[in-house]
């Protein structure tokens, strides 16, 4: 039998601190996207969430009217609902012009690469959103530092591509920023030109002590390194740091597609000769066919990137956890630059 829980509070701004009574409101509005939840309030905190696209506000009043009794409004604005409160006609609406400028503020932190606060440069939106995720669930200490907005993980949308990662980080080093950023390239063919091409550039090489920038590359999961160490010079973007189990459903799914053949040669060119093929090579070094099948030859569909991120997003979390675990290594080394 499926069980529905709902949760009731009343009023429980009463004794908090005003602060306190909108961190306790965010914090109400996370538990609610598990949970549907009531509450009753007069505290601007929680009214003002109105405009969050999981929560709606009731304005309960009652008529000075005879036989009109209580009527429930849903149409208000927080600041009109702010008029009727008693002493909140004060404070509302200062407090919305500065919840305002909060988000004004946050999103400026997320779209102009000049803020100096510790950064991670990616490629991508879809590079963005797995770094995220898998900071979420392997790092409590990273993913507090983003929460406090001392650590942000940067791109800008319609705008990635490891050129611009080069861009944004000359952009980074002209402007004297001294937070550490770090340009976190996927090591595939365009990722390893441009990492190149940062690192051996006269701007980066020549950059300021006081400059902390480093540029880095996803670090391989276990079973990448395992390839590794039988001299297989495997390529690798994000979906990569994917596990094989869920590797093998994105093929099925044709969100996965066989990498060129010149690609595959290209990663044991030493081993490929006139009496050995590329599949004979890669079942006499690695045997496993899951890894052959669903990871060593295949790749991310270009223009399925997003369907992919969808895909892991809309698991289980604990389904999502074991997809991600290859990304433990990648999270491993940015605590060791970050924390």
């Amino acid at each position: 039998m499926k069980v529905a829980t709902i949760w009731g509070f009343e009023e429980p701004e009463n004794g908090v601190e005003l602060l306190r009574a909108f961190e306790m409101a965010n914090d109400f509005l996370d538990y609610s996207r598990d949970i549907q939840m009531f509450l009753t309030t007069h505290s601007p905190a929680f009214y003002l969430k109105k405009t969050d696209d999981n929560s709606q506000v009731f304005y309960v009043t009652t008529s000075e009217q005879p036989n009109e009794g209580t009527k429930i409004l849903t149409s208000m604005s927080g600041t009109t609902i702010g008029e009727s409160m008693g002493l909140m006609p004060l404070v509302a609406p200062y407090i919305e012009e500065k919840m305002k400028t909060i988000s004004e503020v946050k999103r400026a932190t997320e779209e102009n690469v000049l803020i100096d606060i510790p950064t991670i440069i990616v490629e991508g939106k879809t590079d963005k959103d797995y770094l995220l995720k898998a900071i979420s669930i392997f790092s409590p200490e990273l993913s507090d530092l983003i929460e406090k907005r001392k650590l942000r993980v940067f791109t800008k949308e319609g705008q990635g591509g490891c050129k611009k990662m080069i861009d944004w980080a000359y952009v980074w080093i002209f402007s004297g920023n001294k937070s550490k950023a770090i340009v976190l390239f996927d090591k595939d063919e365009a990722g390893v030109i441009a990492h190149d091409e940062l690192v051996n550039s006269d701007i980066f090489s020549n950059k300021r002590s006081s400059t902390t920038i480093q540029a880095k590359y996803l670090e391989p999961s276990e079973t990448i390194i395992s390839l590794y160490q039988k001299n297989i010079n495997i390529p690798f973007e994000i979906e990569h740091l994917l596990s094989v189990e869920c590797c093998k459903k994105l093929k099925k799914k044709k969100y996965f597609v066989e990498r060129r053949y010149s690609q595959l040669v290209k990663m044991v060119e030493k081993e490929v000769n006139r009496l050995k093929n590329v599949d004979e090579v890669f079942n006499e070094l690695v045997g496993d066919k899951d890894i052959i099948d669903n990871l060593l030859t295949q790749e991310p569909h270009v223009d399925k990137k997003g369907k992919i991120k969808q895909y892991i997003f809309a698991m289980d979390k604990e389904d999502i956890e074991k997809a991600l675990i290859p990304m433990k290594n990648t999270i491993k080394m940015l605590e060791k630059v970050f924390l």
